[in-house]
């Protein structure tokens, strides 16, 4: 009998690819059409194509190795989310026993799903070119995934998956050597082996870093998938210059943020101080006159246009910026642009402030007073929420705000309220989320802005995933 432990969801975005760097391997001209979307042919089924050794025959499995999905894509059936899932099965070696035998599925949207097939190209003359290879007579699990609007990240193992993958949010951005792992192209379905990277971590629609051993840095690498073979290149030849991380606007410009180089190459901006990236696409810089800043020294907001230069002048629309935090376990923090004030948002809460723009020179802020709130997340630029001592409030950035004129500091908006009670506030993936725990399982629900009965901006909570725990039951029957 096989029974769903949990899952774990990745939403799919679309999005243009954006090129850069070296081959990797070489697809030869086959004659197929790679324009198509999400790895779908106008019959519904997958576009074929691809080098390397042919696999097993259909009815065979597939052993685990980097080589093991050459020739293959993957059929994701126009799916809006896809995802893993992890069942209850019995143990093939071991008899009475379980194990956990997880598959990656396509979800649909009443909640529903089915696992997803490869398909593979066969050079049988009596096939019509292609057949079908479903996840049971693949060997290997999937054990870890990860979406982003370029590429699908997928890790396959021997092992049983961990558990706290399907807990941890941020888990699934890590990639471990000791896991087969592959991206697929999302714009053909195709996938490609990353067995020559190191362990490496999800940074960006595209860019992926890897541990640099014994250099005191990181490695990024930008991957591109163009005409069936996949490119990736190092962002920074030069292991003498540390690089601190990565951003990529909307329009196809790459920002390395280091220490040392600021000039522009392609599509690579490399800048020596931190870019963050708005809603609106757009990067930005946050630059202040003091180097303690607060509320004693003004701030100015800059911005690198669509072709990745510095504008001289420019009018921005309401958006949220998010920028990195400076080491691994910082969390990132939010700049929120909204008409004339800005708001910096430390999401652990520290320091954050309000901000009016000065009057002087275009897009220059003078801090006006300190927001005291345990942890603060945009919703969007017009409403964040916190965290309150197991609370969820929301607060409506565009109502009147009451400051305490002795010790300045923004007591209460004029329009707030509760959302719901819970004390795991998160964002992952562009959206704002609220884990919270019961004795049989966890639920996750996600934060949208909406409107409440007088028109006026509010948050709602809205349930988006459910883990459910098995319980242990003994029954214990009296000895007379």
């Amino acid at each position: 009998m096989k029974k769903i432990v949990c899952f774990l969801l990745a939403i799919c975005f679309a999005f243009p690819a954006v090129a850069c760097g070296r081959p990797a391997g070489q697809e030869p001209d086959d004659g197929t059409d790679q324009s198509q979307q999400q790895g779908q042919t106008d019959d519904g089924g997958t576009e074929q194509g691809g080098s390397g050794e042919e696999p097993s025959p259909a009815e065979e499995t597939l052993k685990l190795s980097a080589r093991m999905f050459d020739n293959a894509r993957v059929n994701l059936n126009d799916a809006d989310s896809i995802g893993l899932i992890a069942e209850e099965e019995e143990d093939p070696v071991f008899e009475g026993e379980t194990i956990n035998r997880t598959y990656l599925v396509s979800f649909r949207e009443d909640g529903t799903f089915e696992k997803i097939t490869f398909v593979f190209t066969s050079t049988d003359a009596y096939s019509d070119g292609s057949y079908e290879v479903t996840q049971e007579q693949i060997e290997p699990y999937p054990v870890n995934l990860f979406v982003t609007e370029e590429f699908i990240f997928v890790a396959y193992s021997n092992f049983e998956a961990d558990a706290g993958l399907f807990e941890n949010p941020e888990h699934s951005r890590n990639f471990d050597r000791s896991d087969e792992n592959f991206a697929i192209d999302r714009s053909t379905g195709k996938l490609y082996s990353l067995n020559d990277l190191d362990s490496f971590y999800v940074c960006g629609d595209q860019v992926v870093s890897t541990d640099g051993v014994g250099l005191g840095t990181d490695s990024y690498y930008c991957l591109s998938a163009e005409n069936g073979a996949l490119t990736v290149t190092d962002l920074m030849p030069n292991k003498n210059i540390y690089v601190y991380g990565t951003s990529a606007d909307a329009f196809g410009n790459i920002f390395v943020c280091n220490d040392s180089v600021a000039r522009k190459e392609g599509n690579i901006v490399y800048v020596t101080e931190r870019v963050g990236i708005g809603d609106d696409g757009y990067a930005y810089v946050l630059r202040n006159d003091n180097y303690y800043g607060g509320l004693d020294a003004s701030y100015t907001i800059k911005r690198y246009g669509a072709d990745g230069v510095l504008q001289e002048s420019w009018d921005f629309t309401d958006t949220v910026i998010r920028f990195a935090g400076e080491y691994s376990s910082e969390e990132d923090g939010y700049v929120v642009l909204l008409r004339d004030e800005m708001y910096v948002l430390r999401v652990n809460g520290s320091d954050s402030w309000y901000a009016t723009w000065a009057g002087g020179a275009a897009h220059t802020y003078d801090p006006v007073a300190e927001i005291f709130m345990t942890r603060e997340i945009p919703v969007s630029a017009n409403v964040l929420v916190s965290e309150e001592f197991g609370e969820i409030w929301y607060y409506d950035l565009t109502s009147e705000k009451r400051i305490d004129g002795y010790d300045p500091y923004v007591e209460s908006f004029g329009n707030q309220g509760l959302v719901m009670q819970g004390d795991s506030l998160y964002s992952e993936n562009g959206g704002v989320f609220v884990r919270v725990e019961d004795a049989r399982g966890t639920l996750i629900y996600k934060l949208e802005e909406t409107t409440d009965g007088n028109g006026l901006p509010s948050v709602q909570a809205v349930l988006y995933r459910e883990i459910e725990y098995d319980a242990n039951v003994l029954t214990i029957q009296p000895l007379n």
